[in-house]
């Protein structure tokens, strides 16, 4: 404590000091392991960023993408760069957010003239309609079918999870036909609402609307957005009239089949927009095309108050 006090420490310090004198002799300089990580200098730092933003088959590597261990080894090789740990490789890429060990499958539209077709459902999709920001009260829903899904029974009951064993499943089933599932998906709450019948059709896609138009908050609300692909059960003008005369705020957004080629796409995926190419609208919502979706939507933006900005609900009400 008086040696503490002399030289103006804590006496924890002269504590730790002092320790080390008794078990390992004195010394002023630091532990193997302890003390200020060393600093790389920043032409190091970018070189670790840059091998991470390229692919493996710029330099003819039979990987995918690179693993921390796969950069390590890889950095460690390069002759300007200063030896580095894994963990070290780490933090300089979390401090850009860099993950190259992560991928993600995205569709890329083909068509050139894709934003300008495909504005009307992207501008529904970021909240815009007809230059104008959606009211919090509007409802924007995906809707799709899906065909030929698979009824499987089992063959044996399926037992309850107990004390010490686990649910058990068997492996063996019989095929019990196939169904179609159809769902409505909202996209600005969140949450589905969907249904299984023996088949697709006018009639099936029906009770789907009814199923969604006839609960809160689809049925009070002053507009209701559906953006449906070009089925046989909601095609054309004839869909968009059939509908709106059973609810007068359900407004029919239309995309035709997609393209040759591509992916098919789910209404419940919120990226079932970028799938598709041109959408054609029903007569009360006309599609503008004398302007890029990208430059409108700036537009937009730029001559809106803070105050229309939208607001999410804090729950969904499709629970």
């Amino acid at each position: 404590m008086a040696a503490a006090r002399h030289l103006g420490q804590h006496p924890n310090w002269a504590y730790t000091w002092r320790k080390r004198r008794a078990t390992g002799g004195f010394a002023l300089t630091a532990r193997p392991g302890h003390g200020r990580k060393p600093a790389f200098p920043l032409q190091a730092v970018a070189l670790v960023k840059a091998l991470a933003c390229e692919l493996p088959t710029q330099r003819d590597r039979p990987l995918s993408r690179y693993s921390t261990a796969d950069l390590t080894r890889l950095i460690a090789a390069h002759p300007d760069a200063p030896p580095m740990s894994a963990s070290t490789i780490w933090r300089i890429l979390a401090s850009d957010a860099l993950k190259p060990w992560q991928h993600q499958h995205w569709p890329y539209p083909r068509d050139p003239r894709f934003a300008e077709k495909a504005g009307c459902v992207l501008d529904l999709y970021a909240g815009w309609w007809e230059g104008q920001p959606l009211s919090p009260d509007a409802c924007l829903i995906s809707a799709d079918e899906q065909t030929s899904i698979q009824a499987r029974v089992r063959c044996h009951t399926t037992p309850p999870p107990r004390p010490g064993q686990a649910m058990r499943v068997e492996h063996e089933y019989g095929r019990g036909g196939a169904g179609a599932y159809l769902v409505a998906w909202d996209v600005r709450r969140g949450g589905v609402i969907g249904r299984c019948d023996a088949m697709t059709g006018i009639v099936a896609f029906g009770k789907l609307v009814d199923a969604v138009m006839q609960r809160e908050p689809y049925r009070a609300a002053p507009r209701v957005f559906w953006v449906v692909d070009n089925g046989s059960s909601q095609r054309g003008d004839a869909a968009c009239q059939r509908l709106q005369a059973r609810y007068p705020n359900l407004i029919l957004v239309h995309l035709p089949p997609t393209p040759p080629g591509s992916t098919s796409s789910s209404a419940s995926s919120r990226s079932s927009s970028a799938r598709r190419s041109r959408p054609t609208t029903s007569p009360t919502s006309p599609l503008s095309s004398n302007a890029s979706w990208t430059s409108r939507r700036a537009t937009m933006r730029a001559r809106t108050p803070a105050s229309n900005a939208r607001s999410t609900p804090p729950s969904s009400p499709l629970s």
